[in-house]
């Protein structure tokens, strides 16, 4: 159901609270801003983003992993949440998966960096040292 106009500015509101707090790295009250959000509004695919962000800087990998999850099933094209989604995995120790969703950030959006990075840094952990040079290039 389509949220009623004052409901998204609301959700909006929050949102521009929590990139505050994020920015300030209290990353628990960005959090709570980012939720309110949701509620508001679940289908504001950027609030899970930045929440994953959220749960992935307090290193709660696998509530990252569900947030950036639910902004990939809203927005299948974003290159962002499959790079994230990467590197939380890698954080969490699994840098296979952490190749495959980084990979797919890269193919949406051949011009992202981090999403390079990030791959590299876990086909490295794995051993896959031409491929990590050549992401790292």
């Amino acid at each position: 159901a389509e949220a009623a106009p004052e409901e998204l500015t609301r959700a909006q509101q929050l949102c521009e609270s929590a990139k505050t707090f994020f920015g300030r790295k209290k990353y628990a009250h960005a959090l709570t801003d980012y939720s309110q959000a949701i509620e508001l509004e679940p289908e504001m695919g950027m609030a899970y983003y930045q929440r994953g962000n959220c749960h992935r800087n307090l290193k709660d990998y696998d509530s990252a992993i569900a947030d950036y999850n639910k902004a990939i099933e809203l927005d299948p094209t974003d290159a962002f949440p499959y790079s994230v989604l990467g590197l939380a995995y890698f954080q969490k120790g699994e840098a296979a998966e952490a190749v495959k969703h980084c990979t797919v950030g890269i193919e949406l959006n051949p011009r992202y960096g981090f999403a390079y990075k990030s791959r590299g840094l876990a086909n490295l952990k794995m051993g896959e040292f031409e491929a990590a040079i050549a992401d790292f290039d």
